[in-house]
């Protein structure tokens, strides 16, 4: 992403920073990066290899050869906005499992919750499974419907006399 932001220039910032946040890259070095592509995109000057790595230099971030170096093993900016969202993706996953981690340590439950709805996400949640222990759903998880249909529900202590036909339940039944 940060390679095809140098490349695109301040209309490839643009069209990922609705998406992204600095704190959204996995290392601290791209954080930094993301940061300096975006205040040079808010600036006057243009957004560059050689103006990011100018300043990247300036602050102590990356070497501008480096930063040149990543402009050049970027061969494909077409799918800029898809990486984006993976890189987005990823963050919440890490974010996720830290909170789920930290709320297994300590036990905390709730806290862990509160930290999980206030990143608005629908597709996680943080259970509790044994008093003190915490495991993630994340979106790597394959969810299903909450309505089966009803010949998809056998009990294995009284089978059915007769197959249901179009039929379907919004709970399953716990036998």
């Amino acid at each position: 992403v940060i390679g095809t932001i140098l490349v695109g220039g301040k209309d490839a910032y643009w069209s990922v920073a609705d998406i992204l946040a600095a704190e959204d890259f996995p290392t601290p070095l791209l954080a930094n990066l993301f940061r300096i592509c975006g205040e040079v995109a808010k600036s006057a000057a243009d957004l560059d290899v050689f103006s990011v790595g100018n300043e990247a230099e300036r602050r102590g971030v990356m070497d501008g050869r480096d930063v040149v170096g990543l402009a050049a093993e970027t061969w494909n900016t077409s799918n800029l906005r898809s990486h984006a969202e993976m890189v987005k993706s990823d963050a919440i996953a890490r974010r996720v499992r830290a909170i789920c981690a930290g709320g297994a340590k300590t036990g905390g439950v709730a806290a862990g919750q509160g930290e999980l709805a206030s990143l608005r996400i629908d597709s996680c949640a943080c259970l509790s499974c044994d008093p003190g222990t915490m495991s993630a759903l994340t979106s790597e998880c394959t969810f299903r419907s909450r309505a089966t249909f009803a010949t998809a529900r056998r009990s294995s202590i009284r089978p059915l006399v007769q197959e249901p036909m179009k039929m379907r339940s919004s709970l399953m039944s716990v036998i």
